[in-house]
């Protein structure tokens, strides 16, 4: 059986798929293009961000808050012209077993078009077999349909709607969020059902 994780490694990913490469991001990966996504009104309001200028030194900052240990971040890259187009991150609990798991398509020209589902097994696969984790848990804002839907179609648990639990930082109403799980033995049985389908 695989040995867990240990915490105080640091976690360095290298997943490809046909299309795309997940990869450990650096410092050097900072970029002016990377920061313009969180200026890009379709993001702010997905995410719920608030609104300020990024650039490529608040984007260094914001990379050297994760240890990739505890708090992992992926980039999310086009193998073929070796674009940065997403972020993945982790927030894993080591002791639980347990990570909060945050993707995000900043590229707009990427978006709705099935990045995620062509990078998801490959990461879960990695998740629950190599790190060994027993849970991923995500939130979304509940006006996040795309997402929403598209987590529950692939075994995600709608565990509790929480009203009013996020203020808007554009307007400052309070939004709904709903929280999902996925257990190892989740996405085993959806992971067993695509194989059937040939997928």
């Amino acid at each position: 059986m695989p040995i867990l994780q240990d915490s105080a490694a640091k976690i360095a990913i290298a997943l490809d798929t046909e299309t795309y490469r997940l990869r450990t991001l650096t410092p050097e990966d900072a970029s002016e293009k990377w920061a313009n996504w969180f200026s890009d009104t379709h993001v702010a309001h997905m995410i719920n961000a608030p609104r300020k200028r990024w650039d490529r030194d608040t984007i260094v900052k914001y990379i050297k808050q994760y240890d990739q240990k505890s708090g992992v971040l992926l980039g999310i890259f086009v193998r073929e012209s070796q674009a940065l187009i997403g972020i993945v991150t982790l927030t894993i609990n080591h002791a639980t077993r347990q990570a909060l798991i945050n993707v995000l398509i900043g590229d707009a020209d990427f978006r709705n078009k099935g990045v995620y589902s062509d990078i998801r097994i490959p990461l879960y696969d990695y998740i629950f077999d190599k790190l060994r984790l027993k849970m991923l848990l995500a939130s979304a804002l509940a006006r996040n349909h795309i997402i929403i839907d598209m987590m529950r179609k692939v075994g995600w648990k709608l565990d509790q709607t929480l009203p009013g639990h996020v203020k808007s930082n554009s307007d400052g109403t309070m939004l709904d969020l709903c929280l999902f799980s996925l257990t190892r033995a989740q996405y085993r049985a959806w992971r067993a059902t695509q194989r059937q389908r040939g997928h």
